[in-house]
């Protein structure tokens, strides 16, 4: 989801999973910006939550009680939608850094024209998420020799 601290509970005799925020049915989660606890090294967040979501794809669930909304079942369905929108979302960015080099908050801007104030936080989280799967594919590089660092497509 997007915290680390999110816990996905399955009880296999009954093939139902308490999915919290892991896995939403009408929202996705966004996983934020942290750091590797005891360390300053940011951990790719976005990265995880994909890697999380093909763990639970493979989860023979029945019924998900999350942590908002009501109960849903057919959570492969679900996985998939999000898997496409983020996928959408990764190639989107690619095409910003095709145009010309970008540091993390001009995609922000770039994905969110008009993002309020107050969720700048959620939008460079994202950004950066998307950076990270880009970097992580070989499809975008990172230039961190200046104060700014600066994205360029691979």
């Amino acid at each position: 989801g997007h915290s680390a601290s999110d816990t996905l509970f399955f009880d296999q005799t009954r093939s139902i999973a308490y999915t919290g925020d892991h896995l939403l049915k009408k929202a996705s989660p966004t996983p934020l910006l942290r750091a590797e606890p005891g360390t300053t090294r940011r951990v790719r967040s976005l990265l995880e939550y994909q890697q999380s979501l093909a763990h639970t794809r493979a989860l023979p669930i029945e019924t998900c009680y999350p942590g908002h909304g009501e109960p849903f079942t057919r959570h492969t369905d679900v996985i998939a939608r999000w898997i496409d929108r983020l996928e959408k979302r990764t190639a989107r960015v690619l095409e910003f850094l095709r145009e010309r080099s970008m540091a993390p908050m001009e995609v922000c801007e770039r994905l969110y024209p008009d993002l309020d104030p107050s969720t700048i936080y959620i939008g460079l989280a994202v950004a950066i998420g998307h950076l990270d799967v880009l970097e992580e594919r070989g499809l975008a590089t990172c230039d961190a020799s200046q104060e700014v660092l600066r994205y360029s497509a691979a």
